[in-house]
């Protein structure tokens, strides 16, 4: 669950989201771009975009070769959604 945000920490989130959607767009295996997404979507409680960016954050650590971090992320998204598969 999302905590209280006020209007102007909300409206800096969003900002951070649409800085850092452009960011991976241009770099999709940017991991740490990825996870302050994660993080900015856990936070305004957008819980299909964290699920979203946690499968693209798993994607880019298999790409890079690091599966112990894909396997993490993987099993967040089944914390999160037990029936995603």
């Amino acid at each position: 669950m999302a905590a209280t945000l006020t209007p102007s920490e909300e409206a800096q989130l969003a900002t951070t989201i649409e800085m850092f959607e452009i960011i991976v767009q241009s770099d999709p295996s940017d991991h740490q771009s990825l996870e302050i997404l994660k993080e900015a979507y856990s936070k305004l409680g957008r819980t299909e975009q964290v699920v979203a960016t946690s499968k693209r954050m798993a994607k880019a650590y298999e790409g890079l070769g690091q599966l112990s971090s894909a396997i993490l992320e993987y099993e967040s998204i089944l914390e999160l959604r037990p029936d995603d598969s």
